[in-house]
């Protein structure tokens, strides 16, 4: 029983619904096609899999070692204010391309693509 809260818990911290199960959760049910990969393909095999959640927060955290990759975080993000919703839209992004249909993957990454089209940056020319 507390197993099952802990994880519900966790579902709703992921999702950033407060039920555990957003919109775009139960839109990939009703997909018309399999999507870029499609079943059996590698990405489903791997992105299915609790590793890569676990793999998943060490490449972010990995990635904010980059100066470049923090400071673009840093400038353009929400996530000192909303660190988990920001967390639920990465998760969003993943599971949405990995495993909607192709539509549902198309405007995806067009909503990500958009948020980033305002991000520009430059590294410090060192003398």
């Amino acid at each position: 029983m507390a197993r099952t809260r802990v994880a519900q818990g966790f579902r709703r911290i992921i999702s950033g619904d407060p039920e555990g199960t957003p919109e775009w959760v139960r839109q990939l049910a009703d997909g018309v096609d399999s999507g870029y990969f499609g079943p059996g393909s590698a990405a489903w095999t791997v992105h299915g899999s609790l590793p890569t959640l676990v793999g998943g927060v060490r490449a972010l955290l990995m990635q904010a070692l980059h100066p470049g990759a923090l400071a673009g975080v840093v400038q353009h993000s929400r996530y000192e204010e909303d660190a988990l919703g920001r967390l639920a839209g990465t998760t969003q992004w993943l599971t949405v391309v990995t495993f909607g249909d192709t539509a549902m993957a198309d405007r995806e990454c067009a909503r990500v693509r958009g948020m980033h089209r305002k991000v520009r940056g430059m590294y410090p020319v060192d003398g």
